[in-house]
Formats: C-alpha cells, sequence, structure tokens
C-alpha cells in the first residue's frame, strides 16, 4: 500500500490510496505510463491519453515543466496523473513529505498566475 497524490484533468488534488495496479490502472483511466519525476519519485499517466482525446491536464503539465521531466515544449499530459515515491527495491512507495510539500508550493504558484484549483486533501 502506498499514499500517492492524484492531479485530476478538472484540477482537483487529493491523496489516495494505491494498493495494486488495477488501482492504479482505475486512478490514470487506463493502461500506465512510467514517468521519472524527481530522484525521489515517479509518476504514471494513462499511456494512451492523447490517442484517447483524454482532456488536457495543466496542472499535471505545468509540474512536469517546473520539476524539469524532460517534455518536449509542444508535449503535455492528457488524463490524470498519479504521483508516488520510490521504493528502496523499486517497489511503490508512499510520496515523501518534502516532496508533497514541494508540489503544494508549486501548485500556489500556479494558482496565483493562471487559476484556481481545488485541494481537497494533500
Amino acid at each position: 500500500m502506498a499514499t500517492a497524490l492524484k492531479i485530476e484533468v478538472n484540477g482537483d488534488i487529493s491523496r489516495i490510496e494505491i494498493n495494486s495496479l488495477e488501482e492504479l490502472n482505475d486512478a490514470v483511466g487506463g493502461y500506465i505510463e512510467f514517468i521519472h519525476f524527481t530522484d525521489v519519485a515517479h509518476a504514471y499517466i494513462n499511456e494512451d491519453g492523447k490517442a484517447l482525446n483524454l482532456p488536457y491536464n495543466e496542472l499535471a503539465t505545468y509540474l512536469c515543466n517546473k520539476f524539469k521531466i524532460g517534455l518536449m515544449p509542444t508535449d503535455f499530459i492528457s488524463g490524470n496523473m498519479v504521483i508516488l515515491g520510490n521504493g528502496d527495491d523499486g517497489e511503490e512507495a508512499d510520496i515523501p513529505e518534502s516532496l508533497r510539500l514541494e508540489i503544494y508550493d508549486q501548485m500556489v504558484e500556479f494558482v496565483k498566475k493562471y487559476k484556481t484549483i481545488r485541494i481537497l486533501e494533500i
């Protein structure tokens, strides 16, 4: 079991528990694609998000650019994104508290610059 942050296309952000691959697939709405996020965390998105015409996830794209994960300048995230911590042996782990707080700070910056989001629980 691991605690993750889920960033939905509608701007909702919440902490969720991920206990299985099925729950992770449900959280992103399909098959998962791994994204290296930071040295202590990774993210998952729907691997077919663009092909399925899933909505543009403005906040997830913003965070990916802020954390410099290597998106091409014209690339973006489609659909929900789930961020988890890196476990010792490659397993899923809770999102680190320090990263959760850093993401919160980036979300505040995003809101100041762009728009309103709902933080359900972080």
